[in-house]
């Protein structure tokens, strides 16, 4: 409730004077209709109050006078233009609703009826009935904007993302004094940011994400004094940056990314001290995007491919004190890292990966006391790694993948006791894998392949009983794995293809109940398959090839319901393949060949329903072949040749529809080609020569891309009268 002053203070109010010259009684009805409005006559003092920078005293007059002086004030002239106000609101509304097709909205209610404003779907009003707030978000809305929507005198905040807006952004939206974000992210507008935009000087969020516009950022957002958010991702823009953004002193988040914007970062991007967020980078347009509008946009990938920065990164950028995350990744950035980047006290995510990056990273790096994430994947960095990141004791993500960095892996990074994921891919590191790295209890990625490290690998690694991925693959590693690696329960990745390993496997592999793959191909282990290995029951893909393994296949691994990949290929094998393999349901690949297997094909291996590439090449295996393999219908390679297998090639093989590739060539096969071969349509390679087999040859086998028929046929069948009969 309003108080008099102890000192009069005329009112500029024009109501006043005729208030001072009147007696003024309380009207009932009055009174009704201030409490209908407001709800008591105590919130409308409060309201003249907020609403009015003047106070006046009347001697002698009630509170209740002075209410309904003051609602005269407001209702005698101002109430018209507030009905006025509202009316015009009401029509732009309505204007919006008729040009975005309200009909079809998918939430569209009380729109066009007579109740009030604030009861329409979306629509928010102040006490005055104005309409301050329209949010119609993901509302499958279609048709442009009207130039209507700029007569919201009152309108605070406007989105209509994620819908099917089309058309050019209007520029009348500039009008729009009082509002304060505005989202229209996720359309499908087209044409130019307007300038007329760097007139919202209130704004603070401006979102005009995953659109179809063109052009450039205009200079004038520059003049957007209180703008705190601004995102304009995948939104087809192109030209250089502005250096006027870089008077948006109160900038907190920065999202140009996903675009084809050329030309270097301005160093004026220094000058952004209230900045925490700082993201340009490129991504293929099919990436994962937080609009489901992205897939409606995948016929435009070329408009959205990527940017193009270049130049060097601004040292300048060293200045932002409040940086949380700078993410400058897939441009074209060259130069040094500056080092002055060591300075971002408050940096938790730096990413300048897959740029054109060279030097060496800069020791000073080592001084982002609250980083988490540091990428410099993908680029030209040389030297070594420094020793320095080992003070990175918040550092949960090192990736330092696809560069040029030498010598050997700091024992300092041993330090990184919050470390959960580090990549180290493909660079000419040399030097063993240090034992320190065994520290690291939170590890859960440790991914060093394609280098040329040498050395054993350290027991130390067993420690790490965080870790889920362990890929070595692709190095000169030697001397035996470590049985250590038994204890790392979460481990779901062994992989370490490709070295000089020896010795024999662990049984110990066998308690990593949770591993998925176990890759320890192109080695020189030697010795049997543990039988244990058959315990693990997630295993999806066992790759022992091109080792120097003997014994027998366990019949254990038929057990492993969950096994898709079976390669064991290029060993010492011998004895039968054991039938227990037409138990894992689930087998697509089983590669057996060059070994030295006996006895028959199991005739339960083509009742694999999902089987689709068996080589049994290269062994010693007799008998015929089962004629249930035609059971297979997804198999694309049967690869059979080099054996002793006899007998006639069953005509059920003709059912395999999607064969590829069938090589029976150098067995001691007989009789004559089933004609159902010729109903192999997707065949491209046919081997057969090295057999006994005579008669006709189905014509649709002369087609076959890779065959060794005999340019003049195979010769007659001794006991056939009447030709090809099957």
């Amino acid at each position: 409730m309003m108080v008099a002053p102890e000192s009069p203070v005329r009112s500029t109010c024009p109501c006043c004077d005729v208030g001072r010259q009147i007696d003024l009684h309380v009207s009932e009805d009055l009174i009704c209709r201030v409490e209908a409005t407001f709800g008591s006559t105590a919130k409308f003092a409060s309201e003249i109050e907020h609403r009015t920078a003047t106070r006046w005293t009347m001697p002698g007059k009630s509170v209740a006078s002075c209410l309904i002086l003051a609602l005269l004030c407001l209702w005698a002239l101002p109430l018209g233009a507030q009905d006025d106000g509202v009316a015009s609101d009401r029509a732009a509304l309505m204007a919006f609703y008729h040009a975005a097709n309200g009909h079809l909205w998918e939430y569209n209610y009380n729109w066009g009826s007579d109740e009030s404003l604030d009861s329409w779907h979306g629509v928010s009003t102040n006490a005055q009935g104005r309409v301050t707030r329209l949010d119609l978000a993901n509302n499958d809305i279609y048709g442009e904007i009207p130039l209507a929507l700029s007569g919201l005198g009152s309108l605070e905040v406007l989105d209509l993302s994620g819908n099917r807006l089309e058309m050019a952004i209007p520029p009348e939206l500039g009008q729009l004094a009082s509002l304060e974000a505005l989202d229209l992210g996720g359309n499908t507008l087209v044409g130019e940011i307007p300038p007329e935009l760097g007139q919202l000087a209130s704004l603070e969020i401006l979102d005009l994400s995953c659109n179809l516009l063109s052009g450039s950022v205009p200079p004038e957002l520059g003049n957007l004094a209180d703008l705190r958010v601004l995102r304009l991702v995948y939104s087809g823009l192109s030209g250089e940056l502005p250096p006027e953004l870089g008077q948006l002193a109160r900038l907190e988040f920065l999202d140009l990314s996903n675009n084809l914007l050329d030309g270097g970062v301005p160093a004026e991007f220094g000058n952004l001290a209230s900045l925490e967020h700082l993201e340009i980078i490129h991504n293929e347009f099919a990436g994962t995007r937080s609009y489901a509008v992205a897939n409606r946009f995948s016929r435009k990938r070329d408009t959205f491919a990527r940017n193009q920065l270049n130049g060097e990164i601004p040292p300048e950028l060293g200045d932002l004190a409040n940086l949380l995350f700078m993410d400058l990744g897939g441009n074209r950035l060259g130069g040094e890292i500056p080092s002055e980047l060591g300075g971002l006290a408050s940096l938790v995510f730096l990413r300048l990966g897959y740029n054109d990056l060279s030097g060496a990273i800069p020791p000073a790096l080592g001084q982002l006391g609250s980083l988490e994430t540091l990428d410099l994947s993908g680029n030209e960095l040389s030297g070594e790694i420094p020793p320095e990141l080992g003070r990175l004791g918040n550092l949960k993500v090192l990736r330092l993948t696809s560069n040029e960095l030498s010598g050997e892996i700091p024992a300092a990074l041993g330090q990184l006791v919050s470390l959960e994921f580090l990549r180290l891919n493909r660079n000419p590191l040399t030097g063993g894998i240090p034992s320190e790295l065994g520290n690291l209890k939170n590890l859960t990625h440790l991914e060093i392949e394609d280098c040329r490290l040498d050395g054993e690998i350290p027991p130390e690694l067993g420690n790490l009983s965080n870790l889920q991925f362990l890929i070595l693959i692709n190095n000169q590693l030697s001397g035996e794995i470590p049985s250590s690696l038994g204890q790392l329960g979460n481990l779901r990745y062994l992989e370490l293809y490709n070295n000089q390993l020896g010795g024999e496997i662990p049984a110990e592999l066998g308690q990593l109940v949770k591993l998925r793959s176990l890759d320890l191909g192109n080695n020189q282990l030697r010795g049997e398959i543990p039988s244990t290995l058959g315990r693990l029951a997630n295993l999806e893909v066992l790759r022992l090839s091109r080792n120097q393994l003997s014994g027998e296949i366990p019949p254990e691994i038929g057990g492993l319901a969950n096994l898709r990949f079976l390669y064991i290929s290029r060993n010492n094998l011998s004895g039968a393949i054991p039938s227990e393999l037409g138990n894992a349901a689930r087998l697509a690949r089983l590669g057996l060949g060059n070994n030295r297997l006996s006895g028959e094909i199991p005739s339960v291996l083509g009742r694999l329903p999902t089987l689709e590439y068996l080589n049994l090449a290269s062994n010693q295996l007799g008998g015929r072949i089962p004629p249930e393999i035609g059971l297979a219908s997804l198999m694309r390679s049967l690869l059979l040749n080099d054996n002793a297998l006899s007998g006639e090639i069953p005509p059920e093989l003709g059912q395999l529809e999607k064969l590829k590739r069938l090589k029976l060539d150098i067995n001691q096969l007989e009789g004559e080609i089933p004609a159902k071969l010729g109903n192999l349509a997707r065949l491209d390679t046919f081997f057969i020569l090295g057999n006994q087999l005579c008669g006709d040859i189905p014509e649709r086998l002369w087609d076959v891309e890779k065959n060794d028929l005999p340019a003049d046929g195979l010769p007659a069948c001794p006991s056939s009268e009447s030709g090809n009969s099957q």
